[in-house]
């Protein structure tokens, strides 16, 4: 059984004696007793190991802050990095666990228990994972950046990951924006064990995935943010804010340049706002990212825009 080793590389996991995946939300009942042998500890002593990441939050924001004209250090959002106050009243909670010697399920257990931090799955609610504990839940973005936060503040190895089969797509009209499907991979003693928040999958099922960077991480949260920008916006019967969620998306594929769905949505928001040869550059440079699924997406939104532009009796682009 292989295990990720690039942020490029499509893996299809197999659950089953050296690897797992475990839902959470309607089928909670089934996350905690499979989630076993992961190799943190939760001591409950005062003294916690140092956290590790891929990138050093600090460090990270300073790189994103250098690459995107507009975001200064400080508004960076680094969606799993969590406060020494914040971490201190979740570790303070760890001598109340059943046993927090074993690893995974004490760790998820503490996350959500409802004896504990009883975090939930919220559809449509991206949140750092700071924001997620103080509201009690988000999306699935939101409890992996919980998850992985937490995981690496006790020196656990934990690592983005988005489920390819299971994309989040809105249809605007005649367009299509796209979020993403966030879990997580944590190493484990017995294999792999993916943590996926929308739900238990059927043991036979093969998940196809791709490991994601930490700045690629922080790029999606900047798409998804974009995309909860127009379903509130849709929910509450208010003026779609398309020039607000292009921002974001523009944000994602500044940190991202690769983030094809990112593209998609900036098409889609130029394509709205009547920006018609911006909206078709962007179309095609998500085409460039070769997704399956995304890719039928874009071809019909460019259609869609061809269809604009003849109504806006604007002549296409040579």
């Amino acid at each position: 059984m292989r295990t990720p080793e690039s942020a490029s590389e499509w893996f299809a996991l197999s659950p089953g004696p050296n690897s797992r995946s475990l839902g959470l939300g309607r089928a909670r009942r089934f996350f905690f007793p499979l989630a076993v042998g992961l190799s943190i500890g939760l001591a409950a002593a005062c003294a916690v190991p140092p956290p590790i990441h891929d990138v050093p939050p600090l460090q990270l924001r300073g790189e994103i802050a250098r690459d995107v004209p507009g975001l200064s250090r400080r508004s960076v959002v680094i969606p799993h990095e969590i406060s020494d106050e914040t971490f201190a009243r979740m570790h303070a909670k760890v001598d109340e666990l059943e046993d927090p010697s074993k690893g995974a399920r004490a760790l998820l257990q503490l996350l959500f228990d409802e004896r504990y931090l009883d975090l939930d799955y919220i559809w449509g609610e991206t949140r750092s994972a700071e924001l997620t504990i103080a509201a009690g839940g988000g999306n699935c973005l939101s409890l992996a950046a919980v998850l992985v936060g937490a995981a690496r503040r006790y020196s656990g190895a934990a690592r983005y990951i988005e489920i390819q089969d299971h994309p989040e797509q809105r249809e605007e009209g005649d367009l299509e924006i796209w979020a993403s499907h966030i879990a997580v991979l944590l190493p484990s003693l017995d294999g792999p064990l993916v943590v996926d928040f929308r739900g238990a999958r059927d043991e036979d099922a093969r998940i196809r995935f791709q490991q994601l960077s930490d700045r690629a991480l922080v790029a999606h949260y900047y798409n998804d943010k974009g995309y909860d920008l127009i379903r509130k916006a849709r929910e509450q019967a208010e003026p779609l804010p398309w020039r607000g969620a292009l921002g974001l998306f523009e944000i994602a594929t500044q940190i991202d340049p690769d983030l094809a769905r990112a593209w998609n949505n900036v098409g889609v928001a130029r394509a709205r706002l009547g920006e018609f040869q911006a909206a078709d550059a962007a179309y095609r440079r998500a085409l460039r990212g070769h997704s399956q699924y995304l890719e039928e997406a874009t071809t019909d939104n460019l259609i869609s825009l061809e269809f604009r532009r003849l109504d806006s009796r604007e002549e296409p682009e040579p």
